[in-house]
């Protein structure tokens, strides 16, 4: 009789496969966009079940795999902004060819950049963040175009800083591209009012892109003129770093300025541009414009086609001479910069926030060097926008309305996105917007971020205070107090506008 040998076989309860345990210490409560996080986490296996490996997801994307226990990386957080998950998901394997996945999350915060202050004032932030029925908005899908001086920054730096260039994507799938925007850059180089890319032979990628830019576009960093489309940019990618980006350059010129509006709005018959204007081949939604000027206004057509066509020129006032303290007050008849007082143009003043050391003026009432007056819409903060970093060496702040201008454009890209995603219904315009400022502009004195307990307008304020008159025609009634209504609709408030939006539309 042969005697069967039984061995023991270990019992497999498939509830304890084994742990995988994220260290929370080294991960950053809060990141902005173009920094890593750091990931560390270690990995246990029970009795009976062998460990094949683990994935790592960053904001639902799978950014990394591997075998080993113990583990720590840095990786960029996949996200513009809001409250964030980092996941790591285990693989168990068994002698009975069972599986097992086991996983562990923690949260983080991802900003869009390292100093909150003046989009936590404006409520920009709170426009940015996560809500049911908004989502996050980041500007997604909208596409912006500059029109300004040139890109540039100071021979210290190796290249732009990474909060103008990062896409807050890693490197995976063997495309290291990932990890940088697109920019579609312009140039009249023959000065002929026709505008093109022309990138040197071998120049494919993005990153390439950017470095021939930077390249190129050096100039005397010791005044901020040779860099101010910098500043623009940078502003604007605090506020949607997820918009799609055009910049035009024109050397600051205000020829070359009004040239390229013309150029961008020309129906062409030119297959580059599939037989379409520039701006309609480009499907852009916002033009932003820190720039106003008394001498040249022979291409109000070209705004006004586009402006019936749903894009919303943004326009800085400027401020009255480049060194003067007194900003001008503009009149219905007279006084006015072109494009800012254009009907097909928002025009963009600007206000001190309760951080500024810069001049004297009280806080959140207009700057006094900023211009004002009929043509302004809307105001946002005049000085200043903190960078991350110093395109002018020792120079981090962004003042004038150069900064308003593309605060406020920045933040109608993030209520264009919600459009977009929510409300695609309501058409999105010049004439939208002016409505959103009328019944939303907050008034001065104060901060937006002080206002959130209900929906009213600089309007309402005005018939509430000033010898309860009703002003039909506020702001822009030709025997109006310019002295009073020098901010058009008020200050801007973003979240309060999503909030009336949403509403009533």
């Amino acid at each position: 009789m042969t005697l069967l040998t039984v061995f023991p076989v270990t019992e497999v309860n498939a509830d304890t496969a084994g742990t995988v345990t994220i260290d929370e210490s080294v991960l950053a409560a809060e990141v902005p966009y173009y920094n890593y996080i750091t990931v560390k986490f270690a990995v246990t296996n029970n009795p009976g079940w062998v460990y094949s490996g683990s994935h790592v997801y960053i904001s639902g994307v799978d950014v990394d795999s591997t075998t080993n226990t113990s583990f720590e990386k840095q990786y960029y957080p996949e996200a513009y902004v809001g409250e964030r998950i980092l996941k790591v998901e285990s693989h168990f394997i068994n002698i009975f060819f069972q599986t097992q996945n086991i996983d562990d999350e923690a949260t983080f915060t991802v900003v869009t950049c390292s100093n909150t202050t003046d989009l936590e004032s404006m409520r920009i932030d709170k426009l940015q963040e996560y809500e049911t029925g908004k989502t996050w908005l980041d500007g997604s899908g909208v596409t912006i175009c500059l029109i300004d001086d040139r890109l540039g920054a100071h021979s210290d730096l190796s290249g732009f800083h990474k909060s103008l260039i990062r896409s807050g994507k890693n490197d995976i799938y063997g495309n290291s591209d990932r990890k940088y925007i697109d920019i579609k850059y312009f140039e009249d180089l023959d000065d002929d009012g026709n505008f093109s890319e022309e990138w040197e032979d071998g120049v494919d990628t993005k990153q390439e892109k950017w470095e021939e830019i930077f390249s190129e576009n050096s100039g005397n960093y010791s005044q901020d003129s040779d860099v101010h489309g910098t500043y623009c940019l940078a502003t604007l990618r605090q506020i949607a770093p997820a918009a799609n980006y055009i910049f035009i350059s024109v050397n600051d010129s205000e020829r070359r300025s009004q040239n390229a509006v013309k150029w961008l709005q020309d129906d062409r018959d030119d297959p580059v541009f599939d037989y379409k204007a520039p701006y309609d081949y480009f499907d852009i939604d916002i033009i932003s414009m820190s720039w106003s000027n008394s001498y040249y206004t022979d291409f109000a057509t070209e705004l006004e086609a586009m402006a019936n066509d749903t894009v919303i020129p943004v326009a800085a006032v400027g401020q009255y001479g480049k060194s003067s303290t007194e900003g001008r007050i503009y009149y219905y008849s007279s006084g006015g910069k072109f494009p800012c007082y254009s009907d097909d143009v928002i025009g963009v003043t600007g206000v001190l926030d309760g951080d500024s050391s810069f001049g004297s003026s009280s806080r959140w009432d207009r700057e006094i060097g900023a211009n004002s007056g009929y043509g302004v819409d809307i105001a946002s903060i005049f000085a200043g926008t903190q960078l991350s970093w110093e395109p002018v060496p020792n120079y981090g702040e962004f003042i004038g309305t150069s900064n308003a201008c593309p605060m406020v454009a920045g933040t109608l890209a993030l209520l264009e996105q919600y459009r977009n995603t929510h409300k695609t219904g309501t058409t999105f315009n010049i004439t939208f917007v002016r409505t959103l400022f009328e019944e939303t502009g907050d008034a001065p004195g104060s901060a937006p971020s002080s206002n959130t307990t209900e929906i009213g307008g600089y309007l309402d304020w005005i018939n509430d205070n000033i010898n309860a008159t009703y002003y039909e025609y506020f702001p822009y009634h030709d025997n109006a107090s310019y002295a009073t209504y020098d901010l058009g609709w008020g200050i801007i408030d973003g979240y309060e506008m999503y909030k009336y939006f949403r509403q009533n539309y």
